[in-house]
């Protein structure tokens, strides 16, 4: 059986690297292209789906002893202090809970998610499987692989990160990865441990997070409250109590403190940390929010694929706007497709429409706001 490996490589030019391995365990050439012109021999597949690390938080927490299902209700709102985005936009997948309750997550904006199903469904590969960079990378010790823009840190069997590569000796302070020294891409590098490592897929769970959250909050805070209450009979002694929490809090502010400092190295003093990141954490997000991009892919995908008598031929993205090639059976289907576009809030202009060999072909500008 054929397996279709895809990393992508550059959210804004979508630009992916892509390898067929046959039952035989022989490999194609990993090629280069947009998504919009993946080669033909691509297509009609089901594929692994490699994302940037950037894409995927992974997050560690402890967690109470809770059924399989209580816990996954649970875990979105244990972790609503440590995000920024709104919970219910978020998908959660658990990849790890250890001997003691410690709960690994990866978490990434559902949008996100959907626009490449979507997008990827448009040039005919189904995507059943999604894995971040950062947990694809092969993992023995902790190491570092390094890409055109930003390395890869892969800290342990479930956990890792990407930085920028001014940040490298910051990055590293106080620990030990091995360098990786090759000339082969992260695709080939990264191969033989993909196929081998079929547990993680971020496309496994549908937690909390993936559904309506509000009805479960309740019984999280439920449980959330007898959990606090259990540590406080524990500790009953105040003096105990003080020395705890003062250890607690110290460690949470050198913690802060060391994330700060990866974030602003030129800073000399401490200043509204939380409001800080949260503004730089939201100018990062704009590959999914202001450049419009991802917003635009997942509402066209999903239209081209609701619309079967429109097909995509090309795609491109620049200056805040999607230019589409497309062919339909008629113009009336044409034009079903961009009232479609419109009616979702999107600005459409139609050019070029012609009549060639009993379909209509046609280039699309899509934009955000109502023409």
């Amino acid at each position: 059986m054929k397996q279709l490996i895809l990393h992508l490589t550059d959210e804004k030019s979508l630009q992916v690297n892509c390898k067929i391995i046959d039952g035989a365990n022989k490999q194609s050439p990993t090629t280069q292209n947009s998504i919009a012109n993946i080669d033909l021999t691509f297509k009609n597949h089901a594929a692994t789906l490699v994302l940037p690390g950037h894409s995927v938080t992974i997050i560690t927490i402890k967690m109470p002893k809770l059924s399989r299902a209580k816990l996954e209700n649970a875990l979105p709102f244990a972790l609503e202090d440590k995000l920024i985005e709104d919970i219910n936009a978020l998908h959660f997948t658990i990849l790890n809970i250890d001997k003691n309750n410690n709960v690994t997550v990866a978490v990434i904006a559902k949008q996100k998610l959907r626009g490449y199903l979507d997008l990827f469904k448009t040039t005919g590969i189904k995507i059943i499987r999604i894995i971040p960079e950062t947990l694809a990378l092969p993992y023995s010790k902790p190491s570092i692989f390094e890409l055109e823009n930003y390395f890869i840190a892969r800290t342990d069997k479930y956990n890792g990160f990407v930085f920028e590569k001014a940040n490298l000796d910051l990055a590293t302070e106080g620990k030990k990865y091995e360098l990786i020294n090759t000339t082969k891409n992260f695709l080939d590098y990264s191969l033989d441990y993909i196929l081998e490592n079929q547990k993680i897929n971020l496309l496994h769970s549908e937690l909390a997070g993936n559904k309506d959250l509000n009805k479960h909050k309740k019984t999280w805070q439920i449980t959330a409250a007898i959990g606090a209450i259990a540590v406080a009979l524990a500790f009953v002694n105040p003096l105990t109590s003080y020395f705890i929490l003062k250890k607690q809090a110290s460690t949470s502010e050198i913690a802060i403190n060391k994330i700060y400092k990866k974030h602003f190295p030129k800073a000399k003093t401490i200043v509204a940390p939380k409001s800080r990141m949260q503004s730089k954490l939201k100018k990062l997000n704009n590959n999914a929010t202001d450049n419009v991009m991802l917003h635009l892919l997942s509402i066209t995908g999903n239209t081209v694929n609701k619309t079967h008598a429109v097909n995509l031929q090309q795609l491109d993205f620049k200056n805040k706007s999607l230019s589409l090639q497309v062919t339909a059976e008629s113009f009336n289907k044409l034009d079903s497709f961009t009232a479609n576009l419109k009616e979702q809030g999107l600005k459409v202009k139609q050019q070029n429409a012609s009549s060639e060999k009993n379909k209509v072909k046609a280039n699309i500008i899509i934009s955000k706001g109502v023409a």
